[in-house]
């Protein structure tokens, strides 16, 4: 290919239709940065609270939630592949497992909390369900310290089999699992930043039971950031735009508020900002 041949094909990218609309999509800014949250864990986890709210996308055709679920059977399966050392976890059991698949449930009620205290949920756990053999195992202090912390996004889904599906997602965007906290008022010090999710797995985990299922899951870019307990399923945000995000934009009965912010958030973590972009 010579010169003008070259020439000729760039030419041609650079007017054609769709790459236009391409630069033209890409080259705004989108809502994240306009309001200078791009990159906030705390926002996203905000946008994902609307998104898992089923009543707040008007949807009659498919559910963010069961369309999650699909997502979580698919990784669990995967990491109790590839983690051989663990093969003992059970993320899902089967028989969930294959009621999801099969859709044979359905969600009567949804609700879904951002920063919600671990402590606070340890308190509605407590006279609800029983405590797990492992709680026991955790000294006094322990506890305390768990009660610092903050769930990033709480989901519990009232299902109409009398089941209650409690989801605890921790979100991670730049960060690594952390969370140790200095209290003047309680003297209580810095604590191992490490184990974050051990701790919340720790003190919410419940003896399942034919009313209770609890699934934990690490939310981050990709699928091979750590998490130190191998008993939260990993999912990335690329699971959350392929797996629940564009199926929803799909969909003929969304809203038209509803379509611009998946629109947006799907832009975002699609074409994360960067300084310079």
């Amino acid at each position: 290919m010579n010169k003008m041949d070259y020439l000729a094909s760039i030419t041609a990218f650079n007017s054609d239709k769709e790459i236009i609309a391409l630069r033209e999509k890409y080259k705004e800014p989108t809502f994240f940065e306009i309001i200078s949250k791009q990159g906030s864990e705390t926002t996203y986890s905000s946008f994902l609270k609307w998104m898992f709210q089923s009543s707040s996308t008007d949807l009659n055709s498919v559910s963010p939630i069961l369309l999650l679920l699909d997502i979580l059977v698919t990784r669990s399966e995967e990491q109790k592949r590839k983690d051989n050392e663990v093969q003992e976890i059970v993320h899902i059991d089967d028989e969930f497992k294959r009621d999801v698949v099969t859709r044979n449930f359905q969600i009567n009620s949804i609700e879904v909390e951002t920063e919600k205290s671990v402590g606070r949920l340890v308190d509605e756990l407590k006279d609800k369900w029983e405590s797990c053999d492992i709680l026991k195992k955790e000294d006094e202090e322990k506890l305390i310290q768990k009660c610092q912390d903050r769930i990033d996004i709480f989901i519990k889904c009232h299902l109409d089999n009398n089941q209650e599906l409690q989801i605890i997602i921790e979100n991670k965007i730049d960060s690594t699992e952390g969370g140790g906290k200095n209290n003047s008022e309680t003297g209580v010090g810095e604590y191992d930043k490490s184990d974050q999710t051990k701790r919340y797995y720790i003190a919410t985990k419940r003896n399942e039971t034919d009313r209770l299922k609890q699934l934990y899951i690490y939310l981050s870019p990709s699928v091979d950031n750590k998490c130190d307990c191998k008993s939260f399923i990993r999912i990335t945000y690329q699971d959350i735009i392929d797996g629940i995000i564009v199926p929803m934009l799909s969909t003929t009965s969304l809203s038209s508020r509803a379509r611009f912010f998946l629109e947006e958030l799907k832009t975002e973590l699609t074409f994360p900002s960067l300084e310079g972009r």
